[in-house]
């Protein structure tokens, strides 16, 4: 448990930064603040309705119903909102959480620092970060 918290504190404080182009950095809260809804709604109209059609590609019955009730699940508030790290995913939707958090992380780093000169971020845009099961469900 210590070290899941470490390993998340360390990579909250070497990723906090920004959304797309900004021209002034924000505050920690500021960042946050606006990550939170802005990785929501890209979960909303992008993340989640890609990650319904891959999750249920492949079953012989019931595809589609079971493709429409999860793309419905994702204009749920609580469906594309930022989970804890660890722990609290549900296992069905695990990858997509995951996602979601790292862009978050992302977010508010590229938010924090749009250059990234102070925080040492991952010069890559935030929209465009891929977690490992990300990328395994997408294949």
């Amino acid at each position: 448990m210590k070290m899941q918290k470490l390993i998340y504190s360390l990579m909250l404080s070497l990723s906090l930064g920004a959304l797309s182009t900004v021209e002034a950095k924000m505050n920690i809260g500021q960042a946050t603040k606006h990550c939170e809804a802005a990785v929501a709604k890209h979960c909303q109209t992008m993340t989640c309705p890609k990650f319904c059609e891959k999750q249920f590609e492949r079953r012989r019955t019931n595809k589609e119903k079971l493709i429409a009730d999860c793309k419905a699940d994702c204009q749920k508030p609580e469906r594309c909102s930022i989970k804890p790290f660890g722990g609290n995913d549900d296992p069905k939707f695990a990858a997509l959480d995951a996602q979601n958090r790292e862009q978050g992380i992302a977010c508010i780093a590229e938010m924090r620092d749009p250059e990234g000169i102070t925080s040492g971020r991952r010069m890559q845009d935030w929209q465009e970060i891929q977690t490992p099961s990300w990328q395994k469900l997408m294949q």
